[in-house]
């Protein structure tokens, strides 16, 4: 039987690759928890891996649920992290994925996940799933991850908290010099690594489309749009539509944590949803 090393902390043990037995919390709203449970959809393991979610907008003790959540019946993502660990002090975070034999947090970095997806998990695999990691190819995959995090991701939350024109002026130069270079790439080839789809494009698509329906606005990065990005867009469009991201993909949601979360609140100062962007745009 194949098996994976779950990890909590300084915590490790080995738990069975089976259908059935493992329940993975993510917010619609999230882009990093977004990142498995996409490859959940692609590789068929929404067959084998059931889902629940946070509400959108967290209360004073985090992320929580509007009803109990229907595996462990905890009110609070906290709740499951003590479950776990009763002296866990935080931060409680999302994706993570749980044990359902013993309610147990197997996995809680978004990026482990996935990788724990798209390796571990492949017997599980549907015959028509996308090959999205490669052991050819894991040094360039997991630098271009690591690129993306450090000068997309990490960088467009980054520029919400400067107050110093100078440090905006720099870094929003940074961040769309990225986006630049992924218009150019993605004139040569329909993917981020070539002909396949992979784990990068997953990394790039999911903070992308938070930057267009909330980030641009709000993180006053708005010098230029993803229509501006003709290659990205074209790309984009293809994840959505093609491989049905659009089912994954809650606008709604995301501007509900955007701006009416602590994090739109400390810098907007209030609790105005914004009705656009028109979603239109992105079908094909």
């Amino acid at each position: 039987m194949t098996t994976f090393t779950a990890k909590f902390i300084d915590q490790e043990w080995e738990v069975p690759v089976e259908s059935g037995r493992y329940h993975m919390i993510v917010g619609e709203f999230c882009p990093y928890a977004q990142r498995p449970q996409i490859a959940r959809q692609l590789l068929g393991l929404d067959k084998h891996i059931s889902i629940s979610f946070v509400d959108d907008v967290p209360s004073d003790i985090g992320l929580i649920f509007s009803q109990p959540e229907q595996v462990t019946g905890a009110k609070s993502l906290r709740d499951i992290y003590h479950l776990t660990d009763p002296t866990y002090q935080g931060p409680y975070t999302i994706p993570i994925l749980i044990d359902k034999t013993d309610n147990r947090i197997v996995c809680k970095e978004s990026a482990d996940l996935l990788r724990l997806f798209t390796t571990d998990f492949s017997d599980l695999h549907q015959e028509d799933a996308p090959v999205l990691f490669s052991q050819e190819t894991a040094s360039l995959i997991d630098n271009d991850i690591k690129d993306t995090n450090k000068n997309f991701q990490s960088l467009m939350y980054k520029l919400a908290f400067l107050d110093k024109q100078a440090d905006y002026d720099t870094y929003s130069k940074e961040f769309f010099t990225f986006l630049d270079q992924k218009e150019h790439l993605l004139g040569q080839r329909p993917f981020l690594l070539g002909d396949n789809l992979s784990e990068v494009d997953i990394h790039f698509f999911t903070p992308l489309v938070r930057w267009d329906i909330a980030g641009r606005d709000l993180l006053l990065l708005n010098q230029k749009a993803l229509e501006d990005y003709p290659n990205i867009f074209s790309w984009a469009k293809t994840l959505y539509n093609d491989f049905n991201l659009k089912t994954l993909t809650n606008p709604q949601s995301i501007k509900n944590n955007y701006y009416l979360g602590k994090f739109g609140r400390a810098v907007r100062h209030h609790t105005i949803v914004p009705t656009g962007p028109n979603m239109a745009k992105w079908e094909k």
